[in-house]
């Protein structure tokens, strides 16, 4: 089991590039593909060496950073740190396994999936974060990936999420540690979860990066006071 980094420091008292506020939610449309970051399961594709997607040094446990073409495996226990940036709700419309299964769409309201919605189809709620990590490139510059919670034992990490901003009153200008921990199901059956640990304030040379990105790709990333994270 990866070891939990979390650092006691104190949110009243942030360093002077660190400011906080209240959390606003930017509109899930400003959000265009990136990177997502994947838990390696005992059935995931990417350990089925007959799958398409099979990723022949990757195993359960392990973090993967795939865009579809390419992919990056990361040791479970070693993971990785990262400061995240915005976050948004999504509902996510699937076939049922018994019937096929496979994803039909996404809604960025409960209004427009309720319009849309194929009666019979599951509904997933999502929590996604966008993240700033400079720990997979060799330039230290910083990538931008896509931090989902879509089950309900991830969904636990997203109220641990959600309860740090609250607590440290900033989203960007804390860094958190990303591994992953085994857990047992009720069945006994061993799965993956994902841990993240608050680990100390973010530096400043990265909230300047960011803060770059955010002219770069002409996207609001950065939160704005009087809303809350959508939990």
């Amino acid at each position: 089991m990866a070891k939990k980094l979390t650092q006691t420091f104190d949110p009243a008292k942030p360093p002077a590039h660190v400011h906080q506020s209240s959390i606003v939610v930017p509109e899930p449309e400003s959000i265009i593909p990136y990177p997502v970051v994947k838990l390696m399961q005992a059935l995931s594709p990417e350990l089925d060496d007959s799958d398409a997607k099979f990723i022949s040094d990757a195993s359960q446990g392990d973090i993967v950073v795939t865009d579809g073409a390419t992919s990056t495996v990361i040791d479970g226990q070693e993971g990785f740190k990262f400061a995240p940036v915005l976050v948004r709700k999504v509902w996510n419309e699937w076939i049922p396994r018994k019937q096929g299964g496979g994803f039909v769409a996404s809604y960025n309201s409960r209004e427009e999936m309720e319009v849309s919605f194929t009666a019979g189809n599951e509904i997933v709620i999502s929590i996604d974060y966008l993240i700033a990590t400079n720990e997979l490139s060799s330039d230290n510059e910083l990538d931008l990936l896509l931090l989902q919670f879509n089950s309900p034992t991830k969904m636990a990490r997203a109220r641990e999420m959600a309860g740090n901003i609250s607590k440290y009153k900033t989203m960007e200008g804390v860094t958190y540690h990303l591994t992953s921990m085994s857990q047992k199901n009720r069945a006994g059956q061993k799965f993956y979860n994902f841990m993240i640990s608050p680990v100390g304030w973010t530096t400043k040379p990265v909230l300047d990066q960011l803060k770059d990105l955010q002219v770069e790709a002409g996207q609001k990333f950065l939160p704005e006071p009087d809303e809350k994270v959508p939990f």
